[in-house]
């Protein structure tokens, strides 16, 4: 099942955060492995050598693992030293998040020239406008 899983996730290049960062967290989600990043500290309290540490640590090691595998060499660079697997998504976001001008405008181009073809089903297109249209309100972009 993992491996099915693993192939649905795309490697981030860095200009396709919006579709990675939802594919990559049910994914981390489908492995048990989510958690991590909203108990982002080791159980305060708890010995290091404690069970509950462990776990935590194994966890965040195959989340970090599982991310870093999902990610272009050159992130997987700038990613290579931070411990946990919340410090790497903060990184992630702040740096390729909000996207950029030019491919908001690419997006808006896209989203223009498209057509539904005549004789075949209309959901494809449309729902690929869809994600065009939820990209753009994510560049800050508000259609009426």
């Amino acid at each position: 099942m993992s491996s099915t899983l693993d192939k649905m996730v795309l490697v981030f290049t860095s200009s396709n955060w919006q579709q990675w960062h939802t594919t990559m967290q049910a994914y981390l989600r489908a492995q048990g492995q989510w958690f991590i990043f909203m108990v982002h500290e080791p159980f305060p309290g708890f010995p290091m050598q404690s069970s509950p540490y462990d776990s935590w640590d194994e966890n965040n090691e195959k989340a970090l693992g599982n991310i870093t595998l999902h990610v272009s060499p050159l992130i997987q660079t700038a990613i290579a030293d931070f411990a946990t697997v919340k410090e790497v998504w903060d990184h992630l976001e702040e740096n390729y998040g909000a996207p950029s001008s030019s491919s908001a405008y690419a997006k808006l181009s896209c989203l223009l020239m498209m057509t539904i073809p005549t004789g075949s089903h209309p959901v494809p297109v449309i729902t690929k406008m869809l994600s065009h249209f939820a990209y753009l309100k994510d560049a800050g972009f508000e259609f009426p």
